[in-house]
């Protein structure tokens, strides 16, 4: 989950905070609605994960995989790093991968934009 959306919270408490509503970076994942095709009662959790750390993460897999992705795939394998104390070595993680790199050459994929945005020293 992003920061910005209340999937976490609302899992977690089934309280809809819209305090918990703000503008975020990483498209495709989060909401500040409820859609009727999330199962809450399938998830087991969610973790939260940054604009920068998907953004940087994003870079990463086109960089060191040769993964050309979108910002939710670098979210989702940080936030797949922040919970890697839960698994053992013998459990079986699968992590979908829904969306190309192409519509974010001008933002992930573009240095000047990540600097801008904090994301780069």
């Amino acid at each position: 989950d992003t920061y910005g959306s209340v999937f976490k919270k609302y899992h977690e408490t089934g309280i809809f905070d819209k305090d918990e509503i703000y503008p975020y970076v990483t498209e495709g994942i989060g909401e500040d609605i409820l859609p009727k095709n999330v199962d809450f009662d399938i998830i087991d959790g969610f973790t939260k994960v940054t604009d920068k750390d998907a953004c940087v993460y994003t870079q990463r897999l086109a960089k060191e995989e040769g993964m050309f992705l979108g910002n939710s795939a670098g979210s989702a394998i940080k936030g797949l790093l922040q919970l890697k104390e839960h698994f053992t070595k013998d459990d079986v993680v699968v992590v979908l991968f829904h969306d190309h790199g192409s519509r974010y050459v001008g933002k992930m994929f573009n240095n000047e934009w990540m600097k801008k945005m904090g994301y780069l020293d």
